[in-house]
């Protein structure tokens, strides 16, 4: 695990927020139409392979029926970083689409960590609290 988080996609590291789920975002919307999302909880950042973050957040937030497509949303968040990274005139390696994928096989058991110990405690509904 340590290795696998400081690890980077042939050199391209990012500063990850360490435990990136869905309690973890605010979203603002105006009527159906999400307009932000604000990320907080930062006390576990870290910079390192942008898989920490990915992993975390498809073991812990992702529907199981959605997963089904995780081929596809591997596939969104690469296109969203690159766009981005080159919205904001970033001048370094982006990684490829092909070179994530072959970083995922090779950290999955990063990937295996986070679906064994993590998941089923942040998939568990919270407590109900039943008032006579």
């Amino acid at each position: 695990m340590i290795e696998d988080y400081t690890s980077a996609v042939n050199g391209f590291r990012v500063l990850n927020h360490g435990d990136f789920y869905t309690r973890n975002i605010f979203f603002k919307y105006r009527g159906n139409d999400l307009i932000d999302a604000l990320f907080v909880d930062f006390q576990n950042a870290v910079i390192g392979t942008p898989l920490i973050d990915l992993f975390y957040f498809l073991t812990t937030s992702v529907a199981v029926n959605v997963l089904a497509s995780r081929d596809e949303l591997i596939y969104a968040y690469h296109e969203a970083l690159a766009t981005m990274l080159q919205s904001m005139g970033y001048k370094g390696h982006i990684p490829t689409l092909n070179e994530l994928q072959v970083d995922i096989l090779r950290r999955s058991s990063m990937e295996l960590y986070f679906a064994l110990t993590l998941a089923p405690y942040l998939r568990t509904p919270e407590p109900r609290v039943i008032t006579a």
